[in-house]
């Protein structure tokens, strides 16, 4: 199966969204998985899809919530999170082609400035 690996902390991450945890992100949320990412520049939006991309250990919130915490430690900053680790996540999980991220970066930045 392909994910998109981060290491973080000396740790590395295997991250995918399958078909079940977008149901189940959409179900929580009660929308679409393209709704969610029209609000990804939101801490809550990201460390919630964290939970689910995350693989090979517990799906819980601290899991999520070490990952956000360990990139920025890593100097990670918020958009870098979104444009270095969620979007390639999303290509690698067959939502967006990597063609799509540039423009959706460039809107989106403009949107949280």
């Amino acid at each position: 199966m392909k994910s998109y690996s981060v290491e973080v902390n000396g740790e590395t991450y295997e991250l995918r969204l399958n078909s079940s945890d977008i149901m189940e992100l959409e179900s929580k949320w009660h929308k679409s998985i393209f709704d969610m990412l029209k609000e990804s520049y939101s801490i809550t939006t990201i460390v919630t899809m964290f939970q689910y991309m995350v693989k090979g250990r517990p799906a819980t919130l601290n899991t999520a919530r070490a990952l956000y915490d360990g990139l920025v430690e890593e100097g990670y900053s918020f958009v870098d999170i979104s444009k270095k680790v969620v979007m390639p996540v999303l290509v690698q999980s067959g939502l967006i082609k990597e063609e799509d991220i540039e423009g959706a970066d460039e809107k989106n930045v403009e949107e949280v400035q």
